[in-house]
């Protein structure tokens, strides 16, 4: 692994550029489950009126482009943080941003965390990315 060999530092600003990045944040049917009771709890209005199902299990919730999260509030806060879905808990310690140091660089131009604050040993980032919901074992 290239990020044990060197300090890997990253910290989150609260910026909301990851939330506002075109794509998808795909949960689990536990996580979604998660998500709906909370915001039913917290009196929360269900901005869900997008998401879809991939295949069983597994749901999507779309970002349009030049948009946002759709649970994303106001504030660019997290309306569900404390029960948010593993991709956004795991940010940016993905396998596919984690794979290389270029890799890891470029993501590092998106996101004005990454080389910032809190050194993060290789075998956190490995637990981190060993709790992924989505990798086939």
């Amino acid at each position: 692994m290239w990020y044990d060999q060197q300090k890997i530092c990253f910290e989150c600003t609260g910026c909301g550029a990851c939330c506002k990045r075109h794509g998808e944040v795909y949960v689990t049917d536990k996580e979604l489950a998660e998500i709906i009771n909370y915001m039913d709890t917290h009196h929360i209005t269900n901005p869900l009126t997008h998401i879809r199902q991939e295949h069983e299990g597994l749901w999507a919730i779309p970002i349009p482009e030049q948009g946002a999260c759709p649970l994303l509030g106001k504030d660019d806060r997290c309306t569900v943080h404390e029960v948010k879905p593993w991709q956004c808990r795991a940010y940016p310690f993905w396998p596919e941003v984690m794979q290389s140091k270029d890799t890891w660089t470029e993501e590092g131009l998106f996101c004005e965390g990454i080389n910032q604050g809190k050194e993060h040993p290789s075998s956190e980032i490995e637990a981190q990315m060993k709790d992924d919901p989505f990798m086939d074992d």
